[in-house]
């Protein structure tokens, strides 16, 4: 089935209950419920002005800014995505923290994935 939620914003879709409509708990295997994450999201559209484009039952996608972030804005990022979610770099196949960030660089959109 499709959801509709009338929102002003898209962080108000995170900041409702429209993730538990869906469905979703957040991932199954990791200690963070899916309210705790779509909180976390709507700091980061704010901080960072990323944009919730997806989800699915383990994985949630947030589109870049158009401007793109600072080198110290990525690696800001980055390190908050890793306490939330160490599956996108653990388990994302990168050789090193470095191509992490060139990854994260050059994609309009970041991926998070829990194994």
């Amino acid at each position: 089935d499709l959801h509709s939620f009338p929102t002003r914003r898209s962080s108000d879709l995170w900041q409702t209950d429209a993730l538990t409509t869906l469905g979703w708990m957040g991932p199954a295997n990791y200690d963070l419920a899916g309210a705790a994450i779509a909180r976390i999201a709507v700091s980061w559209q704010e901080r960072y002005h990323l944009t919730p484009v997806g989800i699915d039952f383990d994985q949630l996608m947030l589109q870049m800014p158009p401007r793109g972030l600072s080198r110290p804005e990525v690696m800001s990022l980055l390190a908050e995505v890793y306490r939330v979610c160490p599956d996108s770099y653990d388990q994302g196949g990168f050789p090193d923290l470095a191509s992490f960030v060139r990854a994260v660089e050059s994609h309009p959109v970041l991926g998070l994935w829990w194994d």
